[in-house]
């Protein structure tokens, strides 16, 4: 055994969230949410066991992080960052699942560090070196939220329980829920509205790629086909093979249904047939679809687009978004 000395820390910070309505200034609409229950979540890191907890005190929400280290408390702040971050992104995305008002409201969860409390103190612990030592790696997750989102100024409570594997951070281990997570976390809050389409319809073009086996397409032109399109260009016309070699990769790349209607398949194979907007059922349909496309093409162009313009389209892409992460994760788990 070796007497090693360490800081016991545990720093407790503040948990904070947009309550504007995100195209204005007024704080006319609210989105509160309580911890029922405390949820508590224990992952490793330089051999020690880092624990966080998440609870409700006094009408406010915080994550207390406890553990010993062998690091600075600048260093320790560091490490611990990136784990805060991730359960932001998983209470941001629960939070948001039960939000009926994605149109106006979209709230973020994220950390108020510049309010956080540190308590530390030097400890002494015993070390068994040639123990075996897990170093990474989930190890339990217990508790549960509520979720109240109040929508406007009427009285309406809907009152939401999570179970604890909503928040399991080990999702964010998965490439696709990771990527998708990520880039619907910075499209919340009070992002610029053109940030908020870039962001919420690269979601799509990821599905477009990862998910490309789904979209029941096939190739326009057969390779036979190809090879009498290459043989004409070469033996009618001037210049033909550099004219072909043009159009080459275009010939490849063209299949039997257009862009709207492969990217329908893939939603549709994610059991997204329809989306609702305001409490109402809206068909998913590649006319929907057509819309959001051509948008990002105007934006991407620098065309004039008015803000107004995107406002329901960015609703339907947070809520792609959102069921898009539903199907990744349950993908993941069966």
């Amino acid at each position: 055994m070796e007497l090693k000395r360490q800081i016991e820390y545990k720093v407790i910070v503040p948990l904070i969230h947009n309550q504007y309505c995100v195209y204005s200034d007024e704080k006319d609409v609210s989105f509160l949410y309580e911890m029922a229950d405390r949820y508590s979540n224990t992952f490793f890191f330089d051999n020690q066991c880092i624990r966080l907890d998440v609870y409700s005190s006094d009408g406010k929400n915080y994550c207390s992080i406890s553990g010993i280290s062998e690091r600075d408390e600048k260093d320790f702040i560091k490490m611990i960052k990136p784990r805060v971050r991730d359960l932001c992104i998983m209470i941001s995305y629960v939070f948001n699942r039960t939000n009926g008002n994605l149109a106006n409201l979209q709230p973020r969860v994220e950390p108020d560090w510049e309010n956080k409390i540190i308590e530390s103190k030097q400890v002494s612990i015993k070390e068994d070196l040639s123990e075996n030592k897990q170093t990474s790696g989930l190890v339990f997750s217990i508790g549960a939220l509520s979720v109240v989102p109040i929508v406007d100024n009427v009285a309406i409570l809907l009152t939401t329980q999570i179970k604890p594997d909503d928040l399991k951070l080990s999702c964010l281990e998965n490439e696709s829920f990771s990527f998708v997570a990520n880039e619907l976390y910075t499209a919340l809050g009070t992002e610029n509205v053109r940030s908020k389409y870039f962001h919420l319809f690269a979601i799509i073009e990821y599905c477009e790629e990862k998910y490309k086996d789904k979209d029941c397409s096939t190739k326009l032109f057969s390779l036979d086909e190809t090879e009498k399109i290459h043989s004409f260009f070469v033996d009618t016309i001037e210049d033909g093979e550099t004219k072909y070699n043009r159009i080459n990769a275009t010939i490849a790349r063209s299949t039997n249904i257009g862009r709207s209607a492969k990217l329908l398949n893939i939603l549709n194979s994610m059991n997204i047939q329809e989306i609702i907007l305001k409490g109402k059922a809206m068909p998913l349909d590649t006319g929907m679809l057509n819309k959001l496309t051509d948008l990002r093409g105007k934006l991407f162009h620098g065309n004039d687009v008015d803000n107004r313009e995107l406002l329901q389209p960015i609703s339907i892409l947070f809520e792609l978004a959102i069921r898009i992460l539903d199907y990744i994760k349950d993908e993941s788990t069966h």
